[in-house]
């Protein structure tokens, strides 16, 4: 249940005197004046020596240091040279991809309106990161944000966290600015929504997604880049994200922020640890490492120990050369043309037992780590997304993912994992397959129900598969297996969640003991399947999935697709069809000719297990193009 924030006295009169009611009507919130002044932290530098602008509103900085953090600079010129002054010892950076430059190494999350690499506006190089809305035609309640984790050792002396902002708004000056998510969905839940604005944030949260610290709460149009300086140091020995976002009412006006140039410098009197570099481990192409063979074969130089062929006496070994029969032995030198089968779990805390590893989206009802009574297949936890309790009944997106690579010289790239699904949402209501569908806010939202989902997305959140796509309350641990070898040489998200539309009933799903085992190497004997992943051998459920699109691209709905056995489906709005529940054997999928299109191929062979996705067809037009005869 959400609490109700508590409320510093002081503040609270000057909202209940500016919204002219009493304390018991409505709930009190610990609201950002929406003055026209700017305000600066009393112990943060102003190092370009300026008066800070009072024509922005507020940027508001007390009373914000709950772990003892300060800042160290405020830039209010984008030229402003940076001049931290920073303990002695040896520094280093820490985030990946800091100026945006390689769409790598951020986490932005699906929500709304999500935040995404843009030209738009840019400090440094060619790209930055918007969050918020900038087209007034887009207006839309929304939180919208990018953030990195990061792990701060124990054995530093500086952490300084350095960034460019460029905020813009046109919200009307005289609405409040909520200080952060939670505040902001409880007061567009309650009778105080006329009075909430939009905002800006810059925060410090955990691993979890529990704010530690807000840097920055503020509301401005400046329309100019600004640089800002905070000391991190006292979240050494930590984990933290670094978050940058902006929540948009959804009436009034909008509200942006554009960020670039983020770096977190950390010093310490010795070296950096080498534990650093696996931050940027989501560059998991350990195909670094065939490198590193290249510097092995420099070795061949010591080939040119023909030295001890000067031992011409061993040369009467050639007697033991007689054994020819060891010459037999290059039969068995073929197999070394197939590599040994290795394989090794993917995932990071695929039993949610350590709450790392996974990222949780801040949304208006965001997934979390839970344990008994709420369900729970192995260990102490598992990790729930959607809604438990009716009375929190919300439309919210709720998730867990994790991004992970598929190597692409991998043999076996096997998903499982056990969902426990749970629903009181009217059965006649319809099943949305895709965000999208969430999204699209049209005459049929009436129509749509909730769902649980489970996606395959690319590093940038674009859906690539669909697992799972449903709303079911079977109660009960259900063990899936899902293939991943279509997204050979890709980094992708594993992502589970639940989409609650609001009214009716509520929808979660829970999930539980997640595996991601990749091999390379083989052939896969089928005694190695059995052994190694039981789930390709059948103990579980066996899917085939599809695509079914134009010769443009665009999704073709409604289309039948058959399999040999009897079974058909019909695609979705987005193209997709699914066979779940399938026997192991070789099945033949043929799509119908419809809609004056005849599908390429006119079918495909498809032998689980194991599971198989992917299996798409491209429409043609049937007849010639009409030319008047």
């Amino acid at each position: 249940m959400r609490k109700v924030l508590a409320i510093v006295a002081v503040v609270a009169l000057i909202m209940l005197v500016y919204l002219g009611v009493s304390a018991g009507e409505i709930p009190t919130f610990n609201f950002l004046p929406s003055s026209q002044e700017t305000a600066v932290n009393t112990n943060a530098a102003n190092l370009a020596g300026d008066q800070v602008s009072s024509e922005g509103p507020l940027v508001d900085l007390s009373g914000i240091k709950s772990i003892g953090s300060k800042i160290t600079g405020y830039f209010s010129q984008p030229d402003q040279e940076r001049t931290t002054a920073l303990q002695n010892g040896q520094c280093w950076p820490v985030v990946v991809n800091p100026g945006f430059e390689e769409l790598i190494g951020w986490d932005l999350p699906i929500t709304e309106y999500t935040a995404e690499y843009s030209q738009e506006e840019v400090y440094a190089g060619n790209w930055s990161v918007r969050t918020g809305i900038t087209d007034p035609m887009d207006n839309v309640e929304s939180w919208s944000s990018v953030s990195q984790l990061i792990q701060i050792p124990a054995n530093i002396n500086a952490a300084t966290l350095t960034f460019h902002l460029l905020p813009k708004t046109s919200e009307s000056p005289n609405l409040a600015i909520p200080k952060d998510m939670a505040e902001a969905r409880t007061a567009m839940a309650s009778a105080m929504r006329a009075n909430v604005g939009d905002a800006q944030w810059v925060f410090v949260l955990d691993q979890h997604g529990n704010i530690l610290e807000r840097l920055i709460t503020m509301r401005t149009n400046s329309d100019q880049w600004s640089a800002y300086s905070f000391d991190l140091s006292a979240y050494a020995g930590a984990q933290v994200r670094i978050y940058f976002g902006s929540f948009n009412n959804g009436w009034d006006g909008v509200t942006a922020l554009y960020v670039d140039e983020v770096q977190l410098t950390l010093c310490a009197d010795t070296a950096p640890p080498p534990t650093q570099t696996p931050i940027p481990s989501p560059t998991v192409v350990p195909t670094n490492t065939p490198t590193e063979t290249a510097v092995p074969t420099n070795t061949p130089t010591p080939t040119n120990t023909p030295i001890p062929t000067d031992t011409p006496a061993p040369t009467n070994t050639p007697v033991p050369t007689n054994t020819a029969v060891p010459t037999d032995t290059p039969v068995p030198t073929p197999t070394p043309t197939t590599e040994p089968l290795v394989c090794e779990e993917a995932l990071v805390d695929g039993g949610f037992e350590d709450m790392e590893g996974w990222h949780l989206p801040i949304t208006y009802y965001t997934a979390s780590y839970v344990e008994a009574p709420e369900p729970v297949l192995a260990g102490t936890y598992s990790m729930r997304t959607g809604i438990t309790d009716s009375a929190d009944n919300i439309e919210s997106w709720s998730s867990a993912m994790q991004l992970v690579n598929i190597p692409a010289n991998a043999t076996v790239a096997d998903l499982t994992f056990n969902i426990y699904p749970q629903t009181t949402e009217p059965v006649n209501l319809l099943i949305p397959q895709s965000f999208a569908e969430t999204m699209a806010k049209s005459s049929m939202m009436a129509n749509l129900g909730d769902a649980q989902w489970v996606f395959i997305l690319d590093r940038f959140g674009n859906e690539l598969d669909r697992p799972v796509a449903m709303r079911s309350n079977s109660q009960t641990w259900e063990l899936r297996d899902y293939s991943l070898l279509d997204f050979r040489g890709m980094s992708v998200y594993i992502y589970f969640g639940a989409y609650n539309n609001g009214w009716g009933g509520i929808t979660s799903l829970h999930v539980d003991e997640v595996s991601l085992q990749i091999c390379t190497g083989g052939p896969v004997p089928v005694d190695t399947q059995e052994t190694l992943l039981p789930s390709l051998a059948g103990d579980g459920p066996l899917s085939i999935r599809g695509r079914l699109i134009d010769s443009e691209g665009v999704p073709q709905a409604g289309e039948v697709v058959e399999l040999d056995s009897g079974l058909q489906a019909t695609t979705d709005n987005s193209g997709y069809y699914y066979f779940n529940d399938l026997e192991a054997r070789t099945y033949t999928v043929s799509p119908a000719a419809d809609n004056g299109l005849v599908f390429v191929p006119s079918s495909r062979e498809v032998v689980v297990p194991p599971s198989a996705g992917g299996v798409d067809f491209i429409g043609v037009s049937a007849t010639p193009s009409p030319s008047g005869g």
